[in-house]
């Protein structure tokens, strides 16, 4: 992807160095390419609808002196026209079969009108194309749908870049001659592969290496030598329209057999799809009968609907199949220079029309393309990447709710409940690091697919300690998941692990408080039990020796002083005995 861009751009560079040169050139008021045949390729401002020529007529006269045989005919012409001064005129002839056409052409310079059509749009349409061919590319390598539909895009993209510089400087005719090849021949791989490979194609793709790799080669050749190989280029040139409704017919019949999820992705890309050959054909044909040059005005708009139509579907429903995560800086800052441009090349046309000084035309269109390149910006990031702009509330909430919650089943709850209120998906499961499933899959430090499960897995982790993970399924209709999104998620599975890191804690707490209340229960009673033990004991001698008194007295009726002053300190420790039980009762054990 990275070569594909950067070789691109160095191509986009020789393209705006021959432009610049082309800049202010005399040429007939019409386009005569590499192989001195008259194209179609006009404005109508040029007058060329009221002339009688058609595409492919060949040049074989100037100022009525016929060429010689092995002389270039735009070489003869650019020699015929350099120094000429614009509003002159030449008398050229063209030949188509046995009938020669003579057309007195009026001698203009390339201005800033050819410029800007036939090198600013196409460019702008090829930066485009590109743009979502290698997108989806970087989010699919492996699959033979994206490679065939990168391939389309970046042989439209150099077609594009190419086309200016193939009807005037032609610096890089061998280049655009090979795209007029690679153009068809990708556009039936895309019919062949796409959304993804199906063994009933391969008869088809067998003919594109067998067939189309040598006629791409031959016709690439021929613009390189000088090889005029009138029947190829025609055939090559009609299969462009051909190879379009091929892809949309394709698109149907597979339409056609799919069903479920399948048959929203491709229902998905089939109007854009669909549109690009009734374009392109509507074009071809009115331009064939009537010279009116609405063939390749509309041509790069055309063209661009087939990648503009599959970026859709890619976005909104994968239909690749890539399971990628859209980043901002790969969607959102093209579209906003892409808009940018756009809203500065229609405003600057708009006032052509005005004849306004051309000063004040270029502010105003730089003004147009800031203000158009902002709005782009805004609306990708609002449409694209809105989740913690617009869920920004959700996040707050969450952290409130989860504060109050002890439970982890209730914190689980209440987190899924608020994430299917954002998220467009059918379900979002907890899964606390105790259970199985969640043990397997608890990897990482953020947010990641899981191939296995086709579900995307957020770990949820306090302190390097793993509490469970977020299992969330692919969003409706499987629309790509943005890092804004993910970021979201990572976010609720933070705010979740601190809530059950904080219940665990809590139970833990509550747990030791229960311990010591067990334990200062056992204490005490133990201490009872000491107490009473002891009570028991002293008591117990008392009494034993009041029953020895008693039994002497029965004996004889006389007990010696000695006898009565022990029984006398024993009532008294008795009663000393019973005055503690007393404070006891009037002061009772608090168990905690």
């Amino acid at each position: 992807v990275a070569v594909a861009a950067v070789s691109y751009g160095m191509l986009l560079a020789v393209a705006l160095s021959a432009a610049i040169q082309a800049y202010g050139r005399p040429f007939p008021s019409l386009f005569v390419d590499p192989f001195g045949d008259f194209s179609n390729v006009h404005l109508p401002a040029w007058g060329i609808a009221r002339l009688d020529l058609r595409a492919m007529d060949h040049l074989v006269a100037i100022d009525h002196r016929p060429l010689d045989a092995g002389t270039s005919p735009v070489e003869a012409l650019e020699a015929r026209l350099s120094g000429s001064s614009a509003g002159s005129t030449v008398p050229l002839t063209f030949e188509r079969g046995d009938a020669r056409t003579e057309v007195t052409a009026a001698i203009r310079r390339l201005g800033s009108d050819e410029l800007w059509l036939f090198f600013g749009v196409y460019v702008l349409f090829g930066i485009a194309t590109l743009w979502l061919g290698l997108v989806v590319l970087h989010a699919a390598p492996r699959g033979s749908g994206a490679r065939a539909y990168a391939a389309f895009s970046t042989s439209g993209a150099v077609f594009f870049a190419t086309f200016f510089d193939y009807h005037t400087t032609r610096w890089m005719s061998p280049v655009f001659a090979a795209m007029t090849a690679a153009v068809p021949l990708t556009a039936l791989w895309v019919a062949a592969d796409f959304p993804r490979h199906s063994p009933r194609t391969r008869p088809l793709r067998l003919a594109l290496a067998v067939v189309g790799v040598p006629v791409a080669i031959l016709v690439t050749a021929a613009a390189w030598r000088g090889w005029d190989i009138r029947a190829l280029r025609a055939g090559v040139n009609f299969l462009v329209p051909v190879s379009l409704a091929v892809v949309a017919l394709s698109m149907a019949a597979r339409l056609a057999r799919s069903e479920g999820l399948d048959r929203l992705r491709i229902r998905s890309a089939f109007f854009g799809v669909c549109m690009a050959p009734a374009v392109v054909s509507l074009g071809y044909v009115v331009t064939a009968f009537s010279n009116t040059p609405l063939f390749h005005l509309l041509l790069p708009f055309a063209m661009f609907l087939v990648p503009a139509a599959i970026g859709r579907s890619f976005l909104r429903h994968d239909i690749v199949e890539s399971r990628a995560v859209l980043r901002p800086h790969i969607l959102v800052w093209p579209a906003a220079v892409f808009g940018g441009l756009v809203g500065g090349f229609t405003l600057w046309c708009g006032l052509k029309l005005l004849a306004i000084d051309q000063s004040v035309v270029i502010v105003l269109a730089l003004l147009a393309a800031a203000v158009a390149a902002t709005a782009s910006w805004r609306y990708g990031r609002l449409r694209l990447f809105a989740a913690r702009s617009r869920f920004q509330p959700t996040i707050e909430e969450l952290a409130n709710e989860l504060a109050e919650l002890r439970e982890p089943a209730e914190i689980a709850s209440t987190l899924r409940a608020l994430i299917l209120r954002w998220l467009p998906t059918p379900d979002v499961e907890v899964r606390f690091a105790s259970t199985e499933a969640a043990g397997e899959a608890i990897e990482g430090s953020g947010a990641r697919w899981s191939e296995s499960r086709s579900e995307i897995l957020v770990p949820m982790r306090f302190a390097s300690e793993d509490l469970g993970l977020l299992a969330v399924k692919p969003k409706h209709g499987q629309a790509l998941y943005t890092t804004e999104d993910l970021r979201l998620l990572e976010t609720m599975a933070a705010l979740a692990a601190v809530a059950l890191h904080n219940a665990h804690a809590l139970h833990e707490v509550q747990a030791l408080r229960a311990l010591e209340r067990a334990a200062s229960r056992e204490e005490t009673r133990l201490k009872l039990d000491a107490f009473s033990a002891e009570m028991a004991h002293e008591m117990a001698y008392s009494v034993n020796y009041f029953r020895y008194l008693l039994r002497e007295l029965g004996r004889s009726s006389s007990v010696d002083a000695e006898e009565l002053d022990v029984g006398q300190e024993e009532l008294e420790r008795l009663e000393g005995m019973l005055a503690q039980l007393r404070r006891v009762q009037a002061r009772p054990l608090e168990l905690r």
